[in-house]
């Protein structure tokens, strides 16, 4: 499971692969297919092959922000699963 911060999409676990994600928004600006967007990735999988490693990045920011802003963590808006005992928050 990846992790945002910032974006907000409505993702319908049951529709068919590639249909699954729709309304994402950026910033409250709706995500543009022609445009590039950087990413930051924490975790396992494949190896990275460019870029600086995503801790050092977060070390770097959090060192030249002398105050953290709180926002909303990402909870996308989740269709069709109301009946699934896995979500807590239902």
């Amino acid at each position: 499971m990846m992790r945002t911060g910032r974006l907000v999409y409505t993702c319908e676990p049951a529709s068919k692969i590639n249909s699954r994600i729709s309304d994402m928004s950026l910033n409250g600006q709706p995500i543009q297919a022609d445009k590039s967007y950087k990413v930051a990735r924490w975790g396992v999988g494949s190896a990275q092959s460019e870029g600086e490693p995503v801790w050092d990045v977060v070390e770097q920011y959090l060192k030249s922000a002398p105050v953290v802003k709180n926002h909303t963590p990402n909870v996308p808006r989740l269709i069709g699963v109301g009946a699934n005992p896995g979500f807590a928050n239902e």
